[in-house]
Parts: structure tokens; C-alpha cells; sequence
């Protein structure tokens, strides 16, 4: 990353709320930074990342064993780390993951498991999803070459956008609730 010729960094400006000439109902951008993965919380840039992103999250976790309980560990401690710094977590969920066909048969897959791996990806992330930023990233909607797409298939029909809308809604019950 090269620095613009006057050496500032400061992408979050301009993009808040209170930088708008309607500042009570202009939309929040919200930066994310692709963060989340096997490291530490500890040591990333929290310094940096609070300065110029709003939230952190992890676009494609790949497989670890006992993948699942590995991400939800994940997620507690990015979560925390993020909160100490000023900023969120959007968790992310994926229905499977193999890209084999791209990149050879040694690869580790996630597989599908006609929708309960993608079921039980949910349950993992929905409560890091915060009732009043509901955010939750979903890994990928077209990546066909590694085997994370959504969209109507051949091979799954339109199977997991009728199973994504079924498990984001009660998220969107949930986030629409008065306090």
C-alpha cells in the first residue's frame, strides 16, 4: 500500500455519520478489513485498523480440524480484541468450501452436507451478529472454482438461497426488535 502524496491515511473520514449534511439520516460506509483468520487478535495493527475501519471480519477461514469450534474460538477473540479498540466483528459464514478442481485434489474441502454445513456455520456466527449493526458476511455468492457458490445451480437448484433467506431471517427478527 503506497500512502497518497500528502501522507494521509485517514480513509474512515468523510464516511461517518456525523461528515454528512444530513447527519441524522445519511448511511454509515462501513470499511471492513479482512482480518480474521488463524493469527492472534494480538497482533494485528490495532492501532491502524481502528483508525481506518469501522469492523473487522474473515472473509474465508479454510479448514482447520474441528473447523467450527476453531472459528467460533476465532471469532470470541476477535470480537473482544475489536470492542477494545472501538470497533465491531461481522462474522461470516460459507455453505462449503472446495476448490480441487482449481488447484489440485491435495487440497483440504469442506463439504456441503446437503446444507447442514452451512446450517451449523450460522448457529456458530449468528451471536456475534450485533442487534444493532446486522451484519453478517456471506462467503461467496458466485465462487464457483472453489465451490462457495449460492446461486441457482444444476446441481443444487436454488436450494441455498431459500436456505439462506430461512437463516437470516430470524437475524433480521431478531435486529428489528425494540429495546
Amino acid at each position: 500500500m503506497f500512502p497518497p502524496a500528502d501522507g494521509r491515511l485517514e480513509w474512515r473520514s468523510g464516511f461517518d455519520r456525523e461528515d454528512a449534511p444530513d447527519a441524522e439520516t445519511a448511511p454509515i460506509a462501513h470499511l471492513v478489513a479482512d482480518m480474521v483468520y488463524w493469527e492472534s487478535p494480538d497482533r494485528w495493527d490495532w492501532p491502524f485498523l481502528s483508525r481506518h475501519f469501522r469492523t473487522v471480519t474473515a472473509y474465508n477461514m479454510h479448514y482447520r480440524p474441528d473447523f467450527l469450534q476453531a472459528v467460533r474460538g476465532q471469532f470470541e477473540a476477535a470480537e473482544r480484541a475489536a470492542r477494545d479498540h472501538g470497533m465491531r466483528l461481522v462474522p461470516n459464514v460459507m455453505p462449503g468450501y472446495d476448490d480441487t478442481p482449481l488447484r489440485g485434489t491435495g487440497r483440504v474441502t469442506i463439504n456441503r452436507r446437503r446444507g447442514d454445513f452451512y446450517r451449523e456455520c450460522f448457529a456458530v456466527a449468528a451471536p456475534f451478529v450485533d442487534d444493532d449493526q446486522p451484519m453478517l458476511l456471506i462467503t461467496n455468492f458466485n465462487e464457483w472454482h472453489e465451490g462457495t457458490e449460492l446461486e441457482p445451480s444444476e446441481e443444487y437448484g436454488e436450494k441455498y438461497l431459500d436456505l439462506t433467506r430461512n437463516l437470516v431471517t430470524p437475524l433480521r427478527k431478531r435486529s428489528s426488535r425494540t429495546p
